[in-house]
């Protein structure tokens, strides 16, 4: 009951009107030539550089993070054994070679050095030549010998 007296009331309200809009007419016809949007092309155009700088950044990502990387699947060089020639005078003209670079550089070494034991022992070696033979006594040890540096250098690698 209370919405038909709204109802009515309604009504009553808009009956005093008196605007009413004639809707029989055609509708508004298209315009003929191209609509004309203030902004729209400079819309487009910022729309196309982002889409061209999100593919330089793209780019630039792939370039430098490798995130697909376009090369052989493998980053190092399979080594490969050598196939060398060897034969048994190849090592002996090694061995030669070896034993030459040895002797000339035990011929640049010529330093010896003179130290109070090297003076004792000379001081030694001549009081014991006044007395006789020191090499049938003691050996080799005492007597005489070579104390170049060569020498002590030849018998430390032996």
């Amino acid at each position: 009951k209370l919405e038909e007296i709204r109802k009515q009331r309604e009504y009553e309200e808009l009956d005093g009107c008196t605007f009413k809009p004639d809707t029989s007419r055609s509708k508004v016809s298209a315009p003929s030539g191209p609509i004309v949007i203030r902004g729209f092309g400079r819309h487009l155009e910022r729309q196309e550089m982002a889409i061209k700088q999100q593919q330089e950044l793209k780019e630039r990502e792939e370039k430098v993070f490798k995130v697909n990387p376009a090369g052989p699947a493998t980053l190092f060089t399979a080594p490969k054994p050598f196939a060398l020639h060897k034969t048994y005078h190849s090592e002996q003209r090694s061995k030669r070679i070896r034993d030459a670079l040895l002797q000339q550089e035990r011929e640049v070494c010529t330093f010896a050095p003179k130290t109070n034991e090297g003076q004792n022992r000379e001081l030694i070696a001549r009081m014991l030549d006044e007395s006789g033979d020191t090499t049938a006594q003691y050996g080799d040890e005492y007597g005489g010998g070579d104390y170049s540096v060569a020498g002590a250098e030849a018998e430390y690698y032996r």
